[in-house]
């Protein structure tokens, strides 16, 4: 055995003496209070010698290998760093972090023997300060789940997402995600290539926006979503569908909400009952429009308007392909001059005058109504073709009477005034000569003869 008289004594370099000197004042009880003080003595000493040993060494370096000189410098090198607080250590670990390669990530790989140390090796509550420095800033610069444990203690609630994390979380495609998350500003693009595990952002700040991003449908995904036929994507834009965001995207990347999507089409469906077996007759929005000679998203607006009430639901199709409308209804409300008849189709109809034509309204023989023309949007009278149609069926010109009968005009006037028949309306505020159908009932064999 050695004598101890004969083992060398190494003289401490000067300053370095900075760590004995805390541990007097602790054993002494002349220390200030500090954040070492939260842990005991042995444990203050033994955190400050490991992570002056990072410090001056690498956090690679082997412990055991170091001598004791090398040990009473770390110790030094350690106060000095853990006397700032729990700030200079997560300094001290956020400077690990910076430095490390962009592709490693593993924990060992960056914080190595002091991660090792306070994880597997010592898991004494005395440490649990430091510890907890390192937890926090694991936390802080880690995408851990909720169920993850770090250093022994549960996350409880996820801070961080990472790119990666996230699709793994909701089965999408990293970089589609990547793209979203940049178009919405959640994410900054990077001038170097960065590893999906490596871009981070605020998982709680950000967790509405998220939400809505993941579940966000593109394009394609909302026509396949409502069943859009091929011309149809017209509805995906104002004043239809307005996407949910379309910034720092192309077109076919631009964001549909579910919930929008689905109150488009409860809208379009409001009045809409399944077709039954027997009803025939109804059309989809292409072909009904095609029948009225309209665009179809005049028909879509119909219907978001709840202005048709004869709807049906194909049970075979589904969204808007299932959708199905009567024809007539339509065409009621995209060719209102089907139902409305104007000086100028009057005149056609009865093949009279415009003065005539004018006159029969103004004056009341033929109902009328001053409003404006559903096309010209001109201030115009505008007859009911069912009107028009009465008028016929009750009154006749002289001039189609004529054409009836097979007798010259001039002769036929005569002869109804030999017949002492009466006319039906003023000729001089008419304009011409117009009789009652039943009036003439009782003379139609003379007048043929």
């Amino acid at each position: 055995m050695k004598n101890i008289l004969d083992i060398e004594v190494v003289t401490a370099p000067t300053g370095s003496d900075s760590l004995a000197r805390y541990l007097e004042q602790r054993i002494s009880g002349t220390e200030l209070s500090s954040w070492l003080s939260t842990m005991p003595a042995y444990a203050a000493a033994k955190s400050c010698e490991f992570v002056g040993l990072t410090v001056r060494h690498g956090v690679h370096a082997p412990w055991k290998s170091m001598t004791s000189a090398d040990w009473h410098l770390a110790g030094s090198e350690g106060y000095a760093l853990l006397s700032g607080g729990p700030d200079a250590l997560t300094a001290y670990f956020q400077d690990l972090r910076r430095v490390a390669p962009v592709t490693e990530y593993g924990f060992r790989a960056i914080y190595g023997r002091i991660f090792d140390y306070l994880s597997h090796d010592n898991t004494s509550e005395a440490f649990a300060p430091i510890r907890k420095v390192l937890r926090d800033h694991l936390l802080e610069t880690t995408a851990f789940g909720d169920d993850d444990i770090v250093l022994g203690t549960p996350v409880g609630t996820r801070r961080l997402h990472s790119v990666r994390s996230l699709a793994v979380e909701t089965g999408r495609d990293p970089r589609m995600l990547l793209r979203r998350l940049r178009a919405l500003g959640i994410v900054t693009k990077s001038k170097t290539r960065v590893q999906h595990d490596r871009i981070l952002f605020d998982a709680q700040a950000n967790a509405a926006l998220i939400e809505k991003m993941v579940n966000a449908l593109d394009r394609p995904e909302a026509e396949r979503y409502l069943n859009l036929g091929r011309t149809q994507g017209y509805l995906l834009n104002p004043p239809f569908l307005t996407p949910f965001w379309t910034e720092g995207l192309h077109s076919a990347e631009h964001l549909f909400l579910k919930p929008d999507l689905d109150a488009f089409l409860a809208m379009m469906t409001r009045n809409a009952s399944p077709l039954q077996p027997d009803e025939e007759g109804f059309l989809r929005i292409g072909k009904a429009a095609s029948r009225s000679q309209r665009p179809a998203a005049q028909v879509v607006q119909l219907l978001m308007f709840g202005r048709l009430t004869k709807v049906r639901l194909d049970p075979d199709s589904s969204g808007v392909d299932a959708i199905l409308v009567d024809p007539e209804e339509v065409r009621e409300f995209l060719n209102p001059m089907a139902n409305l008849v104007a000086v100028r189709m009057l005149m056609s109809e009865l093949r009279c005058s415009q003065h005539t034509a004018q006159a029969l309204m103004e004056t009341g023989a033929l109902p009328s109504r001053i409003e404006r023309h559903p096309i010209n949007r001109l201030t115009c009278r505008l007859a009911e073709i069912s009107d028009v149609e009465a008028f016929k069926a009750e009154y006749v010109s002289v001039y189609i009477l004529a054409e009836e009968v097979g007798m010259h005009v001039r002769l036929l006037g005569d002869k109804l005034i030999d017949l002492a028949v009466p006319t039906a309306f003023d000729p001089e505020e008419i304009g011409t000569l117009f009789y009652r159908r039943s009036d003439l009932l009782p003379f139609m064999h003379k007048l043929r003869t």
